[in-house]
């Protein structure tokens, strides 16, 4: 490396020889002070560039690792300290080789960071392929270690450019310190106790400060450089960063803030029974009058294809609860139903006349078909009026502990529908199965991974409930179902299946959340932009009807 030495330049002033002459000396002094001008930025970091540099480097390195789980903080100091990293990074780019190559890391690990901040704005995980996912994340292991590496080689070509003993033996500590924290977090080491931890934060330290020292020491003995001319100023270069992750995390919100829905029109679906025979035909016919004599909610029966009707066939008892809810999850009113009063619950029964079709917020039905084999068809329906967003949703059903066993698993069935230009369109939820399995759909990069684990643990049987994660079609009057079949159970036992339906009610949450995320989070609180609506099928099951 060729040294660039420092040019001693002759300071001109401003002063006539002859007014200097005749001037006392305090006037004189005064004047020189009044000609001199105060010395820029520049002027100040060209004396002393390896601390503004080194400053500015070791800084961005604390910010960025050491991280407060405490809500935008733990966003916030690690963009800091990228930047930092990048404004000091690019004042030594020109000094030596290894200055240069650790100039190029914080400009991809910038990059790299900024892309984290805008998939967190998401709440489908394979936004990104998996393969893909795993190399960033490997890159990003690789250049944290292969910088440290480059800023310990570039040391000691400065040293011995300097004249002094070629020894920077606290980057080493610096970068096997990493390496450690980069095993810990490989064999998912999630404490390491008190006295480990200080004395990691010792080392740490310590090697930050040998670093200012360095700077220090550098600058002492007058090792110059030109700092590396740039078309964009530190200020200029900071406001378009931010500019770039507001835009991001702006776009990534609007196009993955929900999740993927790929509408069919309904006829298209069905079109593999248009030719099921005149017999077929007449049997649906006769299933919907059946269903129909019984109080069957005609709104609920239309949405059902034609395989779930068939499920219905010889029916013999339906009873339902229908809920209308506010915008805050409160039940504002509720209709209950039963064909046969003899299974009611409790021995409630309540007449639907005083059901109409004016909906405030939402409306959830519950019904339970009970076929000729004594056997059960469950179904959970809901129906919006008034929808504020898409959302990224969650439905959980959860039948009574006592009944698991009784469900058919490979029943399982259900999707969305709306209207578009009077045309009836239809879609598949985008996750249908049970609650402990969609943890098991999620990497380890997503942002709730470890509340993921945390709930699989903590919820029990929870993990068996039925759920469906979502979000609406953008279409009129959107709605949606999910049937599943039980076998009979325990003569006299009450049959219960509950149903909890968690709703983003706006987009205004970062990092974003699903229902899913939410309700492992919240519960059954409304918060976070989230709201939860919760109600019940519940009925008795006799073999031979009690008699009232």
């Amino acid at each position: 490396m060729s040294e660039l030495n420092r040019e001693d330049k002759p300071l001109h002033l401003n002063i006539d020889d002859t007014r200097v002459k005749q001037l006392t000396e305090t006037e004189f002094d005064s004047l020189l002070g009044h000609e001199l001008t105060e010395p820029t930025d520049y002027d100040i970091e060209s004396v002393k560039p390896w601390k503004h540099a080194f400053g500015l480097m070791s800084v961005g390195l604390a910010l960025s690792t050491v991280v407060l789980n405490n809500g935008f903080f733990k966003y916030l100091l690690p963009t800091i300290g990228q930047l930092l990293i990048l404004l000091g990074s690019r004042r030594l780019k020109r000094v030596n080789r290894w200055f240069g190559a650790i100039y190029a890391i914080a400009i991809f690990r910038a990059a790299d960071y900024l892309l984290s901040l805008a998939l967190n704005a998401t709440v489908t995980p394979e936004v990104l392929p998996s393969a893909v996912s795993r190399a960033l994340t490997a890159l990003n292991v690789v250049s944290l270690l292969f910088g440290l590496f480059c800023l310990w080689r570039g040391i000691l070509v400065v040293q011995r450019s300097a004249g002094r003993e070629a020894r920077a033996g606290w980057a080493i500590v610096l970068l096997l310190w990493y390496s450690l924290i980069v095993i810990l977090v490989l064999c998912q080491v999630t404490s390491i106790g008190a006295p480990l931890g200080f004395i990691l934060l010792v080392g740490y330290i310590f090697c930050l400060y040998s670093l200012y020292k360095l700077s220090r020491r550098l600058d002492e003995v007058g090792y110059t450089i030109t700092v590396a001319p740039s078309r964009l100023s530190d200020r200029a270069l900071t406001l378009l960063y931010i500019l770039a992750i507001a835009t991001s995390i702006v776009v990534a919100g609007i196009f993955g803030g929900g999740y993927p829905v790929k509408l069919i029109e309904r006829s298209r679906t069905e079109s593999h029974n248009i030719d099921i025979g005149a017999d077929i035909s007449s049997d649906i016919d006769n299933i919907k009058s059946n269903l129909t004599a019984l109080g069957f909610p005609e709104y609920v029966l239309c949405d059902l294809s034609i395989d779930e009707l068939l499920s219905l066939s010889g029916a013999k008892v339906v009873a339902y609860g229908i809920n209308d809810f506010s915008s805050d999850g409160e039940c504002v009113k509720r209709y209950e139903y039963t064909s046969d009063a003899r299974y009611a619950y409790h021995g409630s029964f309540f007449n639907n006349a005083d059901l109409t079709d004016d909906i405030e917020y939402l409306r959830i039905a519950d019904i339970g078909v009970r076929r000729s084999d004594d056997s059960y068809v469950i179904i959970h329906h809901f129906k919006w009026g008034a929808l504020d967003d898409t959302g990224a949703d969650l439905m959980r059903l959860s039948p009574d502990s006592r009944n698991y066993e009784f469900v058919k698993s490979d029943s399982l069935s259900g999707r969305l529908l709306c209207e578009i230009g009077g045309v009836t369109y239809v879609c598949d939820y985008y996750y249908l199965g049970n609650f402990g399995g969609i943890a098991d759909t999620r990497g380890n990069d997503s942002y709730s991974t470890g509340i993921m684990q945390i709930a699989r643990a903590s919820l029990g049987s929870q993990n068996r409930d039925i759920c469906a994660l979502f979000s609406l079609p953008d279409g009129d009057n959107p709605r949606g179902y999910i049937l599943y079949e039980t076998a009979a159970p325990p003569d006299g036992s009450m049959l219960s299946s509950w149903f909890y339906y968690t709703h983003r009610q706006n987009r205004l949450h970062y990092p974003a959340l699903d229902g899913y995320e939410a309700y492992c989070r919240y519960g059954m609180l409304p918060k976070g932009g989230f709201c939860t609506f919760d109600c019940a099928l519940q009925f008795y099951h006799f073999e031979n009807p009690r008699n009232y």
